[in-house]
């Protein structure tokens, strides 16, 4: 066996772990930042964008909404706008108009009406 082909198994290897280890930390870090946010405002836009990466194969066989990416534009108190990324089970409880709270420890903004908190309570109470 040449030493040159263990080598290069090596260092494929420790190329892939390192490669999988940068990719988990970004992942963990941008969940750890969206959890440390807190603000409140209003939702000025939902709108969605078109996810290219998926869908080419097979176009038909999913629900159409796994190929968008949804998006909330919420403008807050002080004027400023935030673009927030959102599930689309979140996203389609929101449109224009609709006030919005992301508190710490959340990783989405919660629908600030009594409606809302009050369906957020009875669904405390079973979980």
């Amino acid at each position: 066996m040449d030493m040159t082909s263990g080598n290069k198994k090596l260092s494929g290897g420790i190329l892939l772990a390192i490669s999988l280890a940068i990719a988990a930390a970004v992942f963990f870090a941008n969940d750890h930042r969206l959890r440390g946010q807190s603000y409140e405002g209003v939702i000025q836009e939902a709108y969605r964008t078109r996810n290219w990466l998926r869908g080419f194969r097979r176009p038909l066989e999913h629900a159409a909404y796994r190929y968008y990416r949804h998006y909330w534009r919420i403008e807050e108190p002080d004027g400023s706008i935030r673009q927030v990324y959102i599930p689309h089970f979140l996203w389609k409880q929101g449109t224009s108009g609709t006030p919005v709270k992301k508190t710490v420890g959340e990783r989405y903004p919660q629908i600030n009406t009594p409606k809302a908190s009050e369906d957020r309570e009875i669904m405390n109470r079973f979980f």
